[in-house]
């Protein structure tokens, strides 16, 4: 399905943020319209600092720390006086090994690696539109960053957190970040329009163009497509437009 720009300086990434990847990137050139970029990243990448901390941490936990954190915890029997005799006896020797130089350092370089896989990801992502990390946007240039507006368990989850990082990182630089809306998003053709067919957990198969996607490389082409839209028309594309609902007419009651 084609959308006919009308803005031919206004560059567009689309990001789906899913599971098995952290994100899936499609990225819109105004000057090459027909080849589309695609980018994504696995999530085991940027969870894998903190993974083999807290394998660190396992390892080197002292067995007697083991016994002395399972003690602080409250119980619905022994109540809230014994939780606090517990814990301040505990207290001490807590700190002394979590407030150590080598725990804290372990610390500092795990969150550390962790910014340096986000700082690669989105320089990854500022590339696919001509672009490198710390350096703001041309002035004649625009790129608009489409984020889909999923549901996620907790407000502290990997995909808030990088959310969060992601705008306060390419906001200063002149990028425009928006939300989008994923209805049907993942479950249309961003080429036809139909509905696509689920062959394996993120294949999906559209059997009219004979094509294969990833579930969140499709759904952010689907992305692309709606700034498209917007720009030109206003509104959503007419395939991924939730249906109208049949205006039911009211009775009048009976005085």
């Amino acid at each position: 399905m084609h959308i006919r720009n009308t803005h031919p300086n206004t560059h567009i990434i689309g990001i789906d943020l899913g599971a098995e990847c952290m994100f899936a990137a499609v990225a819109y050139n105004p000057d090459d319209p027909a080849h589309l970029q695609t980018l994504a990243v696995r999530t085991k990448s940027i969870t894998e600092p903190e993974r083999l901390f807290r394998s660190w941490l396992q390892l080197t936990k002292p067995e007697r720390l083991v016994g002395i954190e399972r003690q602080c915890t409250k119980s619905a029997d022994d109540g809230w006086p014994a939780f606090m005799k517990a814990f301040v006896i505990a207290y001490d020797e807590l700190h002394c090994h979590y407030g150590g130089k080598c725990y804290m350092k372990r610390s500092w370089d795990a969150a550390k690696a962790k910014q340096g896989e986000m700082d690669r990801a989105l320089e990854g992502l500022v590339r696919m539109v001509g672009e490198t990390m710390g350096n703001k946007l041309p002035d004649k240039k625009k790129v608009i960053v489409a984020i889909g507006l999923g549901e996620f368990e907790t407000t502290n989850s990997r995909h808030i957190g990088f959310t969060r990082y992601l705008i306060r990182k390419l906001k200063p630089l002149g990028y425009t970040i928006v939300g989008v809306d994923e209805y049907y998003t993942s479950q249309k053709c961003p080429c036809c329009g139909g509905y696509v067919e689920r062959q394996a957990m993120r294949r999906l198969y559209c059997r009219q163009d004979h094509l294969w996607f990833h579930r969140d490389v499709l759904a952010a082409e689907n992305m692309v497509n709606i700034l498209l839209s917007f720009l030109d028309t206003g509104q959503r594309p007419e395939y991924l437009l939730p249906p109208r609902r049949p205006m039911v007419k009211k009775s009048r009651g009976t005085r």
